[in-house]
Order: structure tokens, then C-alpha cells, then sequence
């Protein structure tokens, strides 16, 4: 179990955080995409903050830590979200749910398939968004006649 916390430096170490980082962030704009009105406009990276958030919880659960401080975390700004107006819900929503599907991907995988199902997961995630994309596109046109104005 340890090795998903060992990395063959800062480069590895880096990057790992920078594709659980834009996951996330890809999660959020998804679900956005799949459920904001159309005219909302958004702006930020809440949702990939929200997917670290997520992963924060799976990996203490993991290693069997206190989580309580994490669940505390996730409730305030969950409710910040939900209680304060003009904040993508959706977003936030969408990077957490990612974020910890992602993390628990990462921190429970059996080690002698971890790379096989870590990166079959993470692969089926994002065509999973794509798809998703693609449906909604194809709804939206549809919806339209084939033209969209946002405006």
C-alpha cells in the first residue's frame, strides 16, 4: 500500500498531483455541462480544489487516520456552496465526486495490478466525460435545431 505514497522524485511526484488536480477539475465542468443552466457562466478551479478535498478523505481513510477534520472541511465548504449565491454547486460537486472516485482508484487498488487498474480507471473516467459531453452536445442541438445561441 505505500507505494501509491513513494515517487521516483518530485517530477513523478508532480504530475501525479497535477493529473489528479485536472481530473477533477475536468469532473466539475462535466457535471456544469450536464445539469447548469445553459446561460450560467463559470469561472475558477473549485471543482479541482474540491476533487483534492476528495482525495484528502480517501487516502486518510486509507491509511486509517482521524478524518473527521476532512469531513469537516468538505461540510463547511459544501455548505458555503449550497448557502452563498453565484457559486457553481455543480462544480464543486463534480471535483469531489472525481477527486475521491479517482484517490480511492489510486489508494485501494491491489498491488500486484495497481498500474493495470489505475490506469483502466482513470482511462474509463475520462471517456466516461466524453461521452457525457458528446450526450449533452447532442441534446443541446437537437434541442436548438442544430444552432446554439447562448445569448
Amino acid at each position: 500500500m505505500t507505494s501509491a505514497f513513494l515517487h521516483y522524485g518530485a517530477m513523478h511526484l508532480l504530475l501525479n498531483m497535477w493529473a489528479l488536480y485536472a481530473v477533477s477539475a475536468l469532473g466539475g465542468s462535466v457535471l456544469v455541462y450536464l445539469i447548469a443552466p445553459l446561460n450560467t457562466a463559470t469561472a475558477g478551479a473549485s471543482g479541482a480544489v474540491f476533487g483534492l478535498f476528495g482525495a484528502t478523505f480517501m487516502v486518510a481513510r486509507r491509511l486509517h487516520l482521524d478524518v473527521r477534520w476532512v469531513v469537516a472541511l468538505i461540510v463547511i465548504n459544501l455548505a458555503f456552496t449550497f448557502l452563498a449565491p453565484a457559486i457553481s454547486w455543480q462544480g464543486h460537486v463534480g471535483g469531489l465526486v472525481t477527486g475521491a472516485l479517482v484517490a480511492a482508484t489510486y489508494v485501494y487498488a491491489p498491488r500486484e495490478r495497481r498500474n493495470l487498474i489505475q490506469a483502466t480507471v482513470t482511462i474509463t473516467v475520462l471517456v466516461a466525460f466524453v461521452v457525457l459531453i458528446g450526450w449533452r452536445t447532442v441534446d443541446l442541438l437537437a434541442l436548438f435545431g442544430g444552432r446554439l445561441n447562448l445569448s
